[in-house]
């Protein structure tokens, strides 16, 4: 399972579903603070940042980043932050 989330907010809903369920993460530049980086980090989660930032209010945006974490890692099991 991956997560793919591109706010703070979102992040800090999702947080704790994606350590219950050792989830990939992939996160927009500086949505994560240092403290949820190392909060993720002694969960053992892989942790990864959009090579570009998504706007989460543009649809062909989010688009773009699924599809680039698709093509990335391979896989079609990607929960997506809903705004």
């Amino acid at each position: 399972m991956i997560y793919l989330i591109f706010t703070t907010e979102g992040l800090a809903e999702a947080m704790d579903s994606i350590i219950e369920d050792k989830a990939a993460l992939w996160v927009n530049p500086n949505v994560l603070t240092e403290q949820q980086t190392n909060t993720l980090t002694q969960a053992n989660i892989d942790i990864n940042e959009l090579a570009e930032p998504a706007n989460p209010s543009n649809e062909k945006s989010v688009v773009k980043a699924l599809e680039y974490v698709e093509q990335i890692t391979g896989s079609n099991d990607i929960l997506v932050e809903y705004i």
